[in-house]
């Protein structure tokens, strides 16, 4: 109860977003068996990103803690 369901519309809208930020890039898997498959890769920029955000999130958790 009470988990988030991510929508695949969603996660795709997610994905393009990061994508056109720069975030991630995006390449095609070498597949012996069956078709091929898009993978993606997170760029130095979307390291940065992440760290930044999770920085963030740490931060404003805290302030939310103390509240409570």
């Amino acid at each position: 109860g009470g988990e988030y369901e991510l929508k695949e519309a969603t996660m795709y809208s997610s994905v393009k977003r990061l994508e056109t930020d720069g975030d991630i890039e995006w390449y095609w898997g070498d597949e012996s068996q069956g078709g091929r498959r898009k993978y993606f890769r997170i760029t130095e920029k979307g390291k940065s990103a992440y760290v930044r955000n999770k920085n963030n999130w740490e931060y404003s958790k805290r302030v939310l803690e103390n509240l409570l």
